[in-house]
């Protein structure tokens, strides 16, 4: 997960958007086109410690 600690605390992203858009670009580049319709990025909120 992005944006929460080894210790669980979880730590603001100020563009979740651009941060998303990111993953999903190296993720193409990195490892392959066609592993894109098997990933699911989404951005959650969360008030407290997980």
């Amino acid at each position: 997960m992005v944006g929460i600690t080894k210790d669980g605390v979880i730590v603001e992203i100020a563009d979740p958007d651009e941060v998303m858009l990111q993953i999903a670009y190296s993720l193409k580049d990195a490892i392959a086109l066609d592993i894109m319709p098997f990933v699911h990025i989404q951005a959650n909120e969360f008030e407290e410690k997980l």
